[in-house]
């Protein structure tokens, strides 16, 4: 079986595990046999995950039975180790409890056939652990808090939510089925569910308990829709894919958490729930095609957030482009592509022809066409770099190699020459030629095509901002190298 291997630090991912009832008993050490206190701890799996249950026990205990059930490592340092606890704790799987034992860990994973597997955890010293002796820790119960219900106002869900962050999506401002909280739906692992960027859809909600996402009926997909969302029950394989191609589905791109959008093409959904390992099948309603500034203005409180202008379409690679815009009655004013396949599309459009265009099968996601200016080589006074060298002047980047996992690189882009009055370039297994650039590795996969370039730019970009020598900016000064 082949691996690849990760490090996360101080950002907690959770796989779901299986556990079994456990209990250890341990002797703390005293001055005397009469002055020992019995450690007890005790795990055992709930129907929502697990609970631990500890008393007068160390650290280094607690995590060796949790790694134990969970199967992975678990290292800890000695002054940690030695604290004594006594308290309750519920959680998804033996990692959730991992994080909820301690803000300050590591976790290393490997990639597997079968998915993402926590293999090693290491804590340090932390201001936050379960309770001392006479206090009590137990995990917030949800309640009947915050039901969902309909949104009053636009929101998209940020990007990361700390492990302390226990609003729910209504607390949040975000369309869901779900009064679980936004770490217990947007950490890996635990509960499935789908992530849209203005929208989470509790599967285990819809399929256990039937509560179906709230979508405003203005803003939900025909029946007929040919644009669904196609979620898996474990991580995607290639194999997965290569079945929904096999009956005749177009993949268009992934979704958190283990879902595809796909194109049907006529093809009936019971029968992609025939194929192996589909949990769920929803549709692409046009309220999940929407940016912020767009859902504020149709859904939100805002119906001023837009004015006539132009607008982005990110559009199906097949789409007749031509026949959708007409349709809308809007105007084309240029057509770009992502990854050589997925046309952006800008428009000139007034706002109350928008909806046609979100209702099309055709599209998945619309926003206002931004108005871009070069303030990426300005950023150092919002990161305060400037600051950092005055304490550090010697420290310049020399001798440092930086590896960019991205889009790819343009490798002829002179920002990234040796001599930026030259060309540049980098050719596999020649290597750089008049390039800051000393390796690049290029394989094929699920989404790239294995071949040298960037045909997105976000990875020039961030290579840009590392590796650049700023020649061809007018405004940088002092780049080092």
């Amino acid at each position: 079986m082949k691996c690849s291997k990760m490090v996360l630090s101080n950002r907690w991912r959770v796989v779901a595990l299986s556990g079994f009832v456990g209990t250890l008993v341990l002797l703390t050490l005293g001055s005397s046999r009469d002055n020992r206190l019995k450690a007890i701890i005790n795990y055992h799996p709930t129907d929502d995950g697990v609970t631990l249950r500890v008393e007068n026990a160390p650290l280094s205990s607690i995590l060796q039975t949790i790694a134990k059930r969970g199967n992975f490592e678990v290292q800890v340092v000695e002054e940690v180790g030695r604290e004594i606890f006594t308290g309750e704790l519920s959680a998804l799987n033996p990692e959730d409890l991992i994080r909820k034992l301690s803000d300050n860990y590591s976790l290393v994973f490997e990639q597997t056939d079968d998915g993402v597997q926590l293999v090693r955890a290491r804590l340090d010293v932390s201001e936050k652990a379960l309770p001392k002796p006479g206090e009590t820790m137990q995990a917030a119960d949800q309640g009947e808090r915050n039901r969902p219900g309909p949104r009053v106002a636009a929101q998209r869900i940020p990007s990361q939510f700390g492990h302390q962050d226990q609003r729910t999506p209504a607390e949040v401002g975000i369309l869901s089925n779900s009064i679980r909280s936004m770490y217990d739906l947007v950490g890996r692992g635990g509960v499935p569910s789908i992530h849209m960027a203005n929208a989470i859809l509790d599967t285990r909600a819809l399929l256990d308990e039937g509560k179906a996402l709230p979508v405003p009926g203005r803003w939900r997909a025909g029946e007929d829709t040919q644009l669904v969302i196609v979620q898996f029950e474990k991580s995607i394989t290639s194999e997965n894919r290569a079945d929904l191609e096999t009956v005749g589905v177009q993949v268009a791109h992934y979704l958190p958490k283990n879902a595809f959008a796909v194109y049907l093409h006529d093809v009936p959904r019971d029968r992609l729930m025939k194929l192996k390992g589909i949990l769920h099948v929803e549709p692409y309603h046009p309220y999940f095609k929407m940016s912020a500034s767009v859902l504020d203005h149709f859904v939100g409180e805002n119906d001023g957030a837009l004015s006539v202008g132009q607008y982005n379409l990110l559009m199906r690679g097949d789409a007749d482009i031509g026949g959708v815009l007409a349709g809308a009655g809007v105007d084309l004013v240029k057509t770009s592509m992502v990854n050589q396949s997925r046309p952006v599309v800008t428009v000139d459009a007034q706002t109350d022809q928008l909806e046609a265009l979100l209702h099309h099968d055709a599209v998945f996601w619309l926003e206002p066409n931004p108005v871009l200016v070069p303030l990426n080589d300005l950023g150092h006074a919002k990161t305060r770099a400037t600051e950092f060298r005055k304490i550090h002047p010697t420290l310049d980047g020399e001798g440092i190699t930086i590896g960019v996992t991205d889009t790819g690189l343009d490798v002829t882009h002179r920002a990234f020459a040796i001599d930026p009055t030259l060309t540049t370039d980098y050719e596999n297994p020649i290597g750089g030629i008049n390039s800051r650039v000393l390796a690049y590795t290029n394989r094929p996969s699920l989404t790239t095509d294995g071949i040298i370039g960037d045909t997105d730019g976000h990875g020039t970009h961030v290579a840009g901002i590392l590796l650049g020598n700023g020649a061809l900016s007018d405004t940088a000064v002092d780049v080092p190298g």
